[in-house]
């Protein structure tokens, strides 16, 4: 994974970063664990083509559309995502 960019957000507990890298999704490595991605798609469009992220995803495993039929939350209403 290659850093492009950083930003600090300073917390009162302690500060946290938003990184953006570039490289293999699929493969992160622990030094640059995350917690959340956010992955682009067209509504209800989780096909797993050969060039995309949710591709790769499928491939390594993780498919998006049944992660999409399951949700925890569905903020779609609230934030257009």
């Amino acid at each position: 994974m290659r850093l492009l960019e950083e930003l600090t957000v300073v917390r009162p507990d302690e500060p946290r970063k938003i990184e953006l890298l570039q490289g293999d999704l699929t493969c992160i490595p622990q030094e640059h664990a995350v917690d959340v991605l956010v992955v682009s798609a067209f509504p209800n469009d989780y096909l797993p083509t050969q060039g995309s992220l949710i591709g790769a995803l499928h491939r390594a495993g993780l498919s998006v559309g049944d992660l999409a039929r399951d949700k925890q939350a569905d903020l779609r209403q609230q934030f257009s995502c």
